[in-house]
């Protein structure tokens, strides 16, 4: 049986390592901005197939930031309203909430 088919990986353990600090200096970097901080320093550069792969390896996973989408505004009305007594309650009508 043959013990090394394909190519070799060009990013050994140490490039995973430096990988592995630029993912935890900036966890919001794309895969464009992790390949092009990771060539900076290296006289071989790599293309963003073999960065995907290698993030893979290590457990990492493509992930988009879900969105909150009245988290603002509902923060906004709290602050505005918050020393309110039952009194001041008493007098809002329906209509007045309409976003």
């Amino acid at each position: 049986m043959r013990q090394s088919c394909g190519q070799k990986c060009l990013v050994d353990a140490r490039g995973q390592r430096r990988m592995g600090r630029l993912i935890q200096a900036d966890r919001r970097a794309t895969l464009t901005e992790i390949t092009t901080r990771y060539n900076r320093g290296m006289q071989q550069s790599i293309c963003e197939a073999t960065t995907r792969t290698t993030l893979r390896r290590m457990g990492y996973n493509s992930r988009r930031p879900h969105q909150v989408p009245l988290l603002k505004k509902r923060l906004q009305f709290a602050q505005a309203h918050q020393n309110w007594t039952v009194e001041d309650w008493k007098n809002v009508s329906v209509e007045t909430f309409r976003w």
